[in-house]
């Protein structure tokens, strides 16, 4: 019975989770559309050369966080290289977005 219950409050917050939201228009109720955000990313025009002469574009996230794209050795895959706190701090700086840096 405890794992009935236990089922059933889990299925329940699930569905809570992807409740939608209603407006009222009048007399008329229409859901309001919720879009998912995703991290922007902005080329910030700098470089950033790795020890063996690799130069790569340097990206940096709305929270203010400089990153490369590397590609894997082993798999090929693109990933991202977080770059130094410093060289983010610096870059942010100059492109105004210093006030969004939390480095806690």
């Amino acid at each position: 019975m405890k794992k009935i219950i236990v089922l059933l409050v889990c299925l329940a917050l699930g569905i809570q989770g992807y409740s939608q939201e209603y407006k009222l228009n009048g007399k008329e109720f229409s859901t309001v559309k919720q879009e998912k955000t995703k991290s922007s990313e902005t080329k910030t025009g700098y470089t950033w050369k790795d020890s063996k002469g690799n130069v790569y574009d340097i990206y940096i996230s709305s929270r203010g966080a400089c990153y490369i794209y590397r590609t894997s050795q082993k798999t090929g895959k693109p990933y991202k290289y977080y770059l130094p706190k410093e060289v983010s701090a610096e870059i942010a700086e100059e492109l105004g977005m210093s006030n969004q840096i939390d480095y806690n």
